[in-house]
């Protein structure tokens, strides 16, 4: 009876040491889980931030663009006021020679 006492003991032991490991193990776990979802939650954060960022400075180079294209407009109007000028003056010069020819 005394054998089959500490055998009983023996098992219970074995079972709540297994118990106690496999608890254990299941906590492990559950913080891993928990690691990884703040893991994922911070790259997650990152990836808005990224972005944000590429937003922001697309907005403050559009602005750039487009005064690039303003400049580039007006250079092109004032040659083209400059060209209507000189049109103008070959068009006297000219009708001047067909004058004196005549």
């Amino acid at each position: 009876k005394a054998i089959l006492e500490q055998q009983l003991k023996d098992l219970q032991n074995q079972i709540g040491a297994q118990h106690e490991k496999e608890t254990k193990q299941f906590e492990v776990q559950d913080q891993n889980a928990k690691e990884l979802q703040a893991a994922r939650n911070a790259e997650a954060a990152l990836q808005q931030k990224v972005k944000e960022l590429e937003a922001d400075l697309q907005n403050k180079q559009q602005p750039k663009a487009n005064l690039d294209k303003e400049a580039r407009i007006e250079q092109l109007e004032a040659q083209q006021e400059q060209n209507a000028k000189d049109l103008e003056k070959e068009r006297k010069a000219n009708a001047s020679i067909t004058q004196q020819v005549k």
